[in-house]
């Protein structure tokens, strides 16, 4: 099955493990939506029309369910508000394809992650960071 990730599930970032044995398909792939920081070095994804910038892979059902348990972790914390598997088109450089991917229910009170990209949000985040 196809899964797009957005958040610290791309490569680089907090949860990628969960990721590195899936094989990508699309390092720079986009869905529409809206994507905003928790607060607590997580993104979350609501529906929109913004583009959000992340990542396509392919994965068995094994793998699937070890991101699942991750998004069940989340819902935990926060158990007014939760994580849901959604399928949604996603694009690519060759095309669109129906991926699965995380969406959230709410966003109150998160900030926008105004590029609509996790990973470049964070770098500035930490360039300012840098300059302080």
């Amino acid at each position: 099955m196809y899964v797009f990730v957005y958040g610290t599930m791309r490569m680089g970032e907090a949860n990628y493990y969960y990721c590195n044995s899936a094989v990508l398909i699309e390092e720079n792939a986009w869905v529409k939506g809206a994507l905003f920081d928790t607060g607590n070095d997580y993104a979350v994804m609501t529906y929109g029309k913004e583009i959000v910038r992340g990542e396509l892979y392919l994965m068995d059902e094994q793998q699937f369910q070890v991101c699942v348990k991750l998004a069940e972790q989340y819902n935990k914390r926060t158990p007014l508000h939760q994580y849901k598997h959604q399928l949604i088109t996603v694009f690519t450089r060759v095309g669109e394809v129906e991926a699965i991917t995380l969406i959230y229910d709410t966003a109150a009170g998160f900030q926008k992650v105004p590029n609509g990209d996790w990973i470049a949000y964070q770098r500035s985040k930490s360039n300012v960071n840098n300059v302080k």
